[in-house]
Formats: C-alpha cells, structure tokens, sequence
C-alpha cells in the first residue's frame, strides 16, 4: 500500500507493451488481436471514439484523464484526414527499414528519437 499523499505513475507505454495484457505478440500491429467488450464499438474495435480500458489508455482515465484529450485527438484526425486525402506518404531515408525500436523513444510521452522522416506524394 502507499501512504496518503504519494504521487505515483502509471506508465501508458508500458501498459501498452505488457505482454501479460496483449499477448506474445505485444509489439506486433495485429488489428485480429482478441478485443475486450469496452474496446469494441459496435463490431468496430476503437472506431471513432476515445477508447480505454484496464489495458489501453493513451490518456489515463476518468474522472483525472487528460483535459486535452479531446482536442488532441479531434486536432489530430482533422490533420491526418486532410493528409491522407491529399498525399500517398512513405517511410524515408533514414528511418525507411528500421524497426520500431530503432526509431521510437519513451520521454513520458512515445516519440521519435530523432524525427520521423516520411515522403509525401501529391495525388493527382
């Protein structure tokens, strides 16, 4: 137990890599993975919602959740809605060919280590 006032962390990146929780195949994109009833939307895992769960939550939970969740994640399908409808995009030199772990670095948030270099190209 912890004594009344101890601030403690609960790390989401390594909720989100516990193999306990997803699976041998925890650090594989797998869509087919088995998906909890909170994490399925109407036969659509994670579709168009703010999803958690005991073993996802990219933004902690209620009632201390991130108060900018909404507007991150709002701010961040109007931008990659826009992207994808304009540009085909592609891993680039140097990060085209690496491995997640090669690329990606955990400073309390999950990022790039060194940018993430893409190519964008114009659709017609």
């Amino acid at each position: 137990t912890l004594k009344k006032g101890t601030n403690c962390t609960i790390s989401p990146w390594l909720l989100h890599r516990n193999e306990e929780l997803w699976g041998e195949d925890v650090n594989d994109f797998n869509p087919d993975r088995d998906w909890k009833p909170e994490e399925d939307w109407y036969g659509h895992e994670m579709w168009a919602t703010n999803p958690e769960s005991d073993r996802y939550a990219p933004f902690t939970h209620p009632p201390r959740d991130c108060m900018g969740k909404n507007f991150a994640q709002m701010e961040a399908r109007i931008i990659l809605s826009y992207m994808f409808h304009q540009y085909d995009i592609e891993l680039a030199p140097p990060t085209k060919g690496l491995e997640l772990e090669e690329i990606s670095i955990n400073n309390g948030t999950f990022g790039p280590k060194a940018g993430l270099f893409v190519q964008l190209h114009k659709r017609r």
